[in-house]
């Protein structure tokens, strides 16, 4: 029996090549005939530019019906061989019947009619599809389609081009201001350093020459006292020559007196007694009288002395006056390069940085700078002297605390306004239980009452905020007190207002930490370890603050 061997199928082959390179030659032709095309030949393009449409509509349905009719030819194609496989199962055993033979031939006779019908008809579609193919309209339509995506890609490309150039454009236009204002900036850097170089020069010299002055001047201070116990000194000796003046004077009237008496009582004196008297009388007024202009002359050369003294202390004092005026001027004249830098800024920096002023305006308002040591330092002077009060050991400082494992900024707060701590300004509680909580390590962060922090960390910060003390006995601290009355006198406080003539800024009665430890170490007074301790917790309790201390009820503090 044959078989029906199905033909492999060949696509035709198309004139046109889609593969074949894009020509800018053949571009730049088309671009021409695009350019001197008449609005005829245009209305013309329009119209295949339709058939070409109807035609790739015609073509997807020949394709599709071309689709269908291959998926027919092979489902046939299937049930064929099936077929012919039952048949050569059926002719193999010589037993088989002669009516199924029959039947099946009649049935495979039928479908070989059928299978050729569909070949005629595939090949039928396949040479129209050829002839179509083959036609000048249909190449012409591939054409115009490549030629059409050539000017799609082209117009991007130009596209990308032109705006590519405008932001080239924009930014050169842009950036010549931009230049001439780092060129204005540069040239203002340029001066301000100069000026900065100048002025740090002359900040030098003023150092030196304040130094000298104050050497000058603590060596004035120190002929002035001297000056002034010579004066006292020299008052004093004025006052034991009136005295002996007066001394004098009363010896004389008493030997007058007397001698009255005796002329009186002895009239029989001879002549040579009354001379020898009257000599010793004249010999004792001309003593008196040497006395006197010599103590007199004494006077005179001490007062001459005070008056040139007061005039070189007035004279220091002008000096002083004018470098402090010089000094305040170059002060002054530091920021005057950043003012006239300031007048030159353009009205686009001005609104710059109003924004970022109002930009961090906002952030300060959710966020808080960060506590440091310098702002607590009154407090830990303040929990220094409870603790001392209250007789609590710097050991037992950790048992005042909770034995959670955490701690929350309320919760210390409620610690340090109980004893033994007993701070009561809610602004220093709530500086020193931030200072504990919070993390430093940021400069600003998020107040928040319930922010927590390791208990054992709290307990450490506290002791070193707090610093190292003894808790002495009282006898001991009776003596301590004892020895600091002793060497505090009351020259002190005179030595004190000499140097506050020039602070006008200070109450009555107060004086700067500095000038008290001037005014000590100009008496030469030195405390031990245990006696400056006690004598830094008095004067914070007496002034309560490090800087400004009261130095009259510091010399009353005992009573």
């Amino acid at each position: 029996m044959s078989y029906y061997i199905r033909p492999k199928l060949n696509r035709p082959q198309t004139t046109s090549n889609h593969n074949r390179p894009l020509d800018n030659s053949a571009i730049r032709d088309s671009r021409l005939v695009k350019q001197y095309t008449t609005p005829k030949m245009g209305r013309e393009k329009e119209n295949l530019y339709d058939e070409n449409i109807k035609l790739k509509s015609q073509l997807n349905e020949l394709t599709q019906q071309l689709l269908y009719a291959r998926s027919k030819i092979q489902q046939l194609e299937r049930e064929l061989q099936r077929f012919e496989n039952l048949i050569e199962d059926s002719i193999k055993p010589e037993t088989s019947q002669q009516k199924v033979q029959i039947e099946r031939y009649g049935l495979i006779m039928k479908m070989k009619t059928k299978q050729k019908q569909l070949l005629l008809e595939l090949q039928n579609k396949t040479k129209e599809l050829t002839e179509l193919k083959r036609t000048m309209r249909f190449t012409n339509y591939q054409e115009l389609e490549i030629e059409l995506k050539n000017y799609i890609d082209e117009t991007l490309r130009l596209r990308q081009k032109l705006e590519y150039n405008e932001q080239m454009i924009a930014i050169q236009s842009s950036a010549e201001p931009l230049e001439k204002q780092i060129l204005h900036l540069e040239k203002t850097i340029k001066v301000l350093q100069r000026d900065n170089l100048e002025l740090n020069s002359k900040q030098l010299n003023n150092d030196i020459i304040t130094s000298k002055l104050q050497i000058q001047l603590d060596e004035n201070l120190k002929q002035n006292e001297k000056q002034l116990n010579e004066i006292i000194r020299y008052e004093q000796m004025v006052k034991e020559l009136n005295e002996y003046n007066r001394q004098c004077n009363d010896f004389i009237s008493q030997l007058q007196f007397q001698n009255k008496v005796q002329v009186q009582s002895q009239q029989n004196t001879t002549s040579e007694e009354l001379f020898k008297v009257q000599s010793q009388l004249e010999m004792l007024q001309n003593k008196y009288s040497q006395d006197m202009d010599l103590k007199s002359q004494e006077i005179r050369s001490l007062k001459t002395e005070v008056q040139r003294l007061n005039l070189h202390i007035q004279e220091l004092e002008k000096v002083i006056e004018n470098q402090e005026d010089k000094i305040r001027e170059i002060e002054c004249s530091v920021y005057s390069p950043v003012s006239r830098v300031g007048n030159a800024e353009s009205p686009l920096q001005n609104g710059f940085k109003i924004m970022q002023i109002e930009m961090k305006s906002q952030v300060m308002k959710k966020k808080l700078p960060r506590v440091q040591l310098s702002d607590i330092r009154e407090i830990s002077m303040k929990l220094r002297l409870n603790l001392v009060k209250h007789k609590v050991q710097y050991q037992d400082i950790e048992k005042y605390f909770n034995d959670s494992e955490e701690l929350s900024i309320h919760q210390v707060k409620n610690i340090l306004h109980k004893p033994p701590f007993e701070i009561h300004d809610p602004q220093q509680i709530r500086l020193l239980s931030r200072y504990l909580v919070e993390d430093n390590s940021e400069d600003y962060l998020i107040y928040d009452q319930d922010r927590t922090n390791q208990t054992t960390i709290i307990k450490s910060v506290m002791k070193r905020i707090v610093g190292k003390y003894e808790i002495l006995q009282n006898e001991e601290e009776q003596s301590i007190l004892q020895s600091i009355k002793q060497k505090l006198n009351p020259s002190l406080i005179e030595t004190i207002q000499m140097m506050l003539t020039k602070k006008k800024n200070l109450q009555p009665g107060t004086c700067e930490q500095s000038d008290l430890d001037q005014a000590l170490k100009f008496h030469e007074i030195q405390f031990t370890h245990r006696e400056q301790e006690r004598f830094n917790l008095i004067c914070f309790e007496v002034s309560n603050s490090l800087d400004i201390i009261h130095y009259e009820k510091l010399l009353t503090y005992p009573k």
